[in-house]
């Protein structure tokens, strides 16, 4: 190994040392809840653990401090999982998550940004509401 590549290592080595003692203004992990496709059918995961007593339980008592959360989405998802998951996710206190539906392979994402909402009547017309 070279003198140069050595001593940028051992920098960055020292640098991430020095920002685990930071304090408040150290960043915590993103919050991950997933809903994967299984041969059973669809599962949640929260941080690469699986659900077992509910989103909304398990997400209200997480340890630890969140800065931001995310929620990937397998493709063959309806869009009624994504929506309910958001909602619970901003009651449990994790507010606008970023959202990505992933592929079945799980070879690409892409981001799915929700916008305001926009009224429409029974017969399928939109109708002007200042929302």
């Amino acid at each position: 190994m070279t003198k140069t590549l050595s001593f940028f290592i051992l920098c960055c080595c020292g640098a991430s040392l020095f920002a685990r003692g930071a304090g408040p203004a150290q960043t915590s992990k993103p919050l991950v809840v997933i809903i994967d496709h299984k041969t059973s059918g669809f599962v949640y995961l929260v941080n690469s653990v699986a659900v077992t007593k509910g989103l909304l339980y398990t997400l209200t008592f997480l340890e630890g401090p969140h800065s931001e959360s995310v929620l990937l989405v397998h493709e063959d998802a309806p869009i009624a999982m994504l929506t309910d998951a958001r909602g619970i996710m901003n009651k449990a206190g994790y507010v606008d998550p970023k959202i990505f539906y992933f592929s079945r392979h799980k070879d690409w994402m892409a981001e799915v940004t929700l916008s305001k909402v926009l009224p429409f009547s029974a017969d399928a017309q939109v109708t002007k509401d200042n929302h």
